[in-house]
């Protein structure tokens, strides 16, 4: 047993505990500041109770927030309230042989037996036979479900090309795709040429894989031969505003309102064209404020200590391991809030996304008890948001 998979457990739970209460004043400055000019890292000792909270801050600020400033928006989710201009894009006029499901959660509609629209009320997906079984036998890691977004895609090849398309073909299709649904796509895109040799050996490890091991997951069927009609490019396409980035990860929790997705696009491309489309994506923007000044990362540090300053953690731990965690990372981009507990509507401005590492360790003097393996992988727990404009925590 290891208890690596134990402290991200406890961590991402302490992530939505009530936070600090920073009244909500907006950031105004006498003299402004540029962001480019910023430290590029922050290390400092945040909290040291039960467990060490430490600041090891890389600070990552896109150029369009170099000003020191930033601007909010109201926005609109495309989802199932945008079944038409969803179906003439992806279905064209094909006939629709079958639909299923509830209009007003979640709907299908079918062109073939395995090829159909799937609509719900904050995502969209297109799926192909083909395009599923890729993304089973080749996308989706099941050993890195704690890791950050990209870990899964690392081994795919990022530069090169495909002999049915070159990639920057498939990179102005998916483009201009994503522009139809009222998305403005980032060049800071990952295109992954992927053979279906290194498709084949994905799905084989996979197959080995479940003879052995029980995740508690669907059993994935073998597709059959690979061929080179399956050579695929796969993208996964962040998403702006106004040239500003959405973040592409999820916050708040969904008990209470709050649950908020991450933004992108992901498409799959072969020699027959997309077989697969899934995406969260925001459109109809409309500028709410403008040119507001924003907080540093380190400013907006003293939040996360606040935070974890207020935690409430009961009775002294017993246990022989202690949970160290990280701040590593500092990200400023536009975070999506739901407007008035909306599923439809958002508000979106500027905000830092702190990415926060754990691990355990033996106490200074413990051993481990026979049958407990303690890990000290740093493995990936969460992010926690703080507003730019006010330095509250948003859920």
């Amino acid at each position: 047993m290891k208890l690596r998979r134990a402290a991200s457990l406890f961590l991402a739970g302490l992530l939505f505990l009530s936070g600090c209460t920073r009244p909500e004043t907006q950031v105004q400055r006498e003299e402004p500041i540029t962001f480019d000019q910023q430290p590029a890292i922050v290390e400092e000792l945040l909290h040291n109770g039960g467990d060490t909270v430490s600041a090891n801050v890389q600070v990552h600020v896109p150029e369009a927030f170099f000003s020191g400033q930033g601007n909010a928006y109201d926005a609109k989710i495309l989802g199932i309230a945008d079944s038409d201009l969803l179906k003439k894009i992806f279905l064209g006029d094909r006939e629709i042989i079958k639909t299923e499901g509830n209009a007003s959660s979640n709907f299908n509609y079918y062109v073939a037996e395995k090829e159909f629209l799937h609509l719900e009320t904050l995502t969209f997906g297109y799926h192909t036979a083909v395009g599923r079984a890729i993304y089973q036998a080749a996308l989706y890691d099941r050993s890195k479900y704690d890791n950050k977004l990209d870990s899964v895609y690392t081994e795919f090849d990022n530069t090169g090309n495909l002999d049915f398309q070159p990639r920057e073909e498939v990179l102005q299709e998916a483009f201009a795709l994503a522009e139809s649904l009222g998305a403005e796509p980032s060049a800071d895109c990952q295109c992954y040429a992927i053979p279906h040799t290194q498709i084949a050996e994905k799905e084989q490890a996979l197959l080995e894989q479940q003879e052995t091991e029980d995740d508690g997951m669907p059993k994935v069927e073998p597709y059959g031969e690979w061929t080179e009609k399956e050579d695929c490019y796969f993208l996964r396409i962040p998403l702006l505003v106004d040239g500003y980035p959405l973040t592409q990860f999820d916050h708040g929790e969904e008990t209470d309102g709050s649950g908020v997705p991450g933004f992108f696009l992901e498409l799959l491309y072969t020699r027959d064209g997309l077989v697969d489309a899934s995406g969260v994506v925001l459109r109809d923007f409309q500028k709410t404020a403008e040119n507001q000044d924003l907080l540093t990362a380190e400013e907006a540090l003293e939040t996360v200590r606040e935070y974890y300053e207020s935690l409430v953690t009961g009775e002294e731990d017993d246990s022989v391991y202690q949970h160290v965690t990280e701040i590593r990372d500092a990200y400023l981009e536009m975070v999506p809030q739901r407007k008035n507990g909306s599923l439809t509507d958002y508000t979106v401005a500027p905000a830092w996304r702190f990415e926060i590492w754990s691990r355990s360790e033996l106490k200074e003097g413990m051993i481990a008890p026979e049958g407990i393996e303690v890990s000290e992988d740093w493995g990936f727990v969460g992010c926690l948001f703080v507003d730019a404009r006010t330095g509250e925590r948003i859920r």
